[in-house]
C-alpha cells in the first residue's frame, strides 16, 4: 500500500553507531526513547521524533516531527495510520480512497486532514501542528476519527523526547524550544552541519561475481581469517561447509580496480537474518573488513545492509558503503522506529548518518575525481 521504508533494533543500533569512520560521524547523544517515543537526530543536527500507539492497542498510529537544526526553524509532522495487522486491514479497506481524518484533542475536535488511502501518510497542516504541539506535553487524549473508526496516539514519553531533542539542538531556554521555553536568544541554537560529500568512484562493469573454485576458496579464508582483528569474526572462516547448505561456505569476488577486488561470503545466519562478511583484498595491502553484516553488494560500488528488528519486519535497520577509490565509505544508517505493527517495513526513515554520495566519472577516481550531478543517501 506504500512505499516500504528501509529500517531498528538496538544491538544493530549500536553497532552501526561503533562502526562509523572516523571522518564520517552520526550525531553525538543522537538517539533517545521513552515508553511510546523516541528520537533520532542525524549527523547534520537534523532531528526526528516518533511518536506511537500504546504496545497493546491494535489500531496502530505513528506521528513523527522533524526538525531541521539553526534558529526559529520549523517544526513539520506527518501522520502515519497503520496497515501491519489483519484487523487495520479489514479497518482500512472499509474507509474511502481519500480519509478525513479528524484530530481530537481532550475531547474536542481541532481540525480536519486528509489522508490517501493507498500511502496512509500525510503531512498535517500548520493550523493542525500549532494545535497538537502543546497537547503533547499534556494529560489529554489525542485521537485521529473518520468516521467510527478511531486510532489513539500516546503521550506517554513524549515529553522527555521532547525535551532531549531541544537540548540535542540546542534550544533549551529558547523562545523556540518545544518544551522548556525561555528567553535565551534565538541566535545561541545550534547550527546545522552540513552533510559529508562523498565522492564515489565507478568500478568495473560486471553482470556478476565469480565464485572462487574450492582451492581458491581455502587460500582465501586462510588470508582472511589472518585479517581478523579483536572481536570480529566470520563464522564461515573457520566452519567446515554444510553440504546441506551449499552458499555456507560460497566466497564471491567482485573487481573493484585494475588491482584491488571485493571479496563476499556469509558470515552468519539467524532466523530472519543473514549478514555476509565484505573484505577489500589486493593493491599490495592487507584485506580490509568492510562488514560482517551485509546484505547485498550491486556490482557498482555500493554494499548494503538491511537487518530486521524481528520476523514480521515492522522495524530494521539499514546501512550502506559506497566505493570510493581507497576505500568503502559509510554513506548512510538508518532505522525505521519502533516495532509497533505500523507497516511492513517500519514506519519512518529515521536516519542517524546522511551524506551526499557524487558519482565520479572514472574508476578508481577516489575524492580527486571530477563529480557529477549528487543524490541524497535520505
Amino acid at each position: 500500500m506504500r512505499r516500504v521504508h528501509w529500517a531498528v533494533g538496538c544491538a544493530l543500533v549500536l553497532a552501526s553507531l561503533l562502526a562509523l569512520p572516523s571522518d564520517v560521524q552520526a550525531g553525538d547523544d543522537g538517539m533517545f526513547s521513552h515508553k511510546d517515543w523516541e528520537l533520532v537526530c542525524d549527523n547534520t543536527r537534523t532531528c526526528r521524533a516518533a511518536g506511537f500507539q500504546e504496545e497493546d492497542d491494535v489500531h496502530a498510529v505513528s506521528i513523527l516531527l522533524t526538525r531541521a537544526a539553526g534558529p526559529a526553524t520549523a517544526v513539520t509532522v506527518q501522520l502515519q495510520l497503520g496497515d501491519g495487522s489483519d484487523e487495520d486491514v479489514t479497518r482500512v479497506q472499509a474507509l474511502p480512497d481519500k480519509i478525513p481524518l479528524v484530530l481530537w484533542l481532550a475531547g474536542k475536535p481541532a481540525g480536519t486532514v486528509t489522508v490517501d488511502k493507498q500511502r496512509l501518510v500525510a503531512e498535517l497542516p500548520t493550523a493542525l501542528v500549532a494545535a497538537l504541539l502543546p497537547a503533547l506535553g499534556g494529560n489529554g487524549r489525542i485521537e485521529w476519527k473518520s468516521g467510527k473508526a478511531t486510532w489513539v496516539l500516546s503521550t506517554a514519553g513524549a515529553t522527555a523526547v521532547l525535551l532531549k531533542m531541544d537540548e540535542t539542538q540546542g534550544r533549551l531556554g529558547t523562545p523556540g524550544a518545544l518544551v522548556r521555553r525561555g528567553k535565551r536568544d534565538e541566535a545561541s541554537v545550534l547550527p546545522p552541519l552540513p552533510a559529508p560529500v562523498v565522492l564515489a568512484a565507478a568500478v568495473p562493469k560486471t553482470a556478476s561475481g565469480t565464485v572462487l573454485t574450492p582451492a581458491q576458496a581455502d587460500a582465501m579464508r586462510a588470508t582472511l581469517r589472518k585479517s581478523l582483528g579483536k572481536g570480529q569474526d566470520c563464522e564461515a572462516l573457520t566452519a567446515i561447509a554444510d553440504k546441506d547448505d551449499p552458499d555456507a561456505g560460497t566466497l564471491t569476488v567482485w573487481p573493484l580496480s585494475s588491482t584491488q577486488q571485493l571479496v563476499e561470503v556469509r558470515c552468519w545466519l539467524a532466523p530472519y537474518n543473514a549478514g555476509y562478511g565484505y573484505w577489500v583484498v589486493g593493491g599490495g595491502k592487507p584485506p580490509v573488513q568492510v562488514t560482517d553484516s551485509g546484505s547485498e553488494y550491486d556490482g557498482a560500488g555500493t554494499i548494503t545492509s538491511f537487518q530486521k528488528g524481528r520476523g514480521i519486519a515492522d522495524c530494521a535497520w539499514s546501512d550502506a558503503w559506497n566505493w570510493d577509490g581507497r576505500a568503502f565509505v559509510h554513506t548512510d544508517s538508518s532505522g525505521d522506529g519502533m516495532c509497533r505493527m505500523v507497516t511492513a517495513g517500519g514506519a519512518w526513515s529515521l536516519p542517524t548518518l546522511v551524506t551526499e554520495v557524487r558519482q565520479s566519472a572514472r574508476e578508481g577516481a577516489g575524492k580527486a575525481a571530477k563529480p557529477v550531478p549528487a543524490r541524497r543517501t535520505r
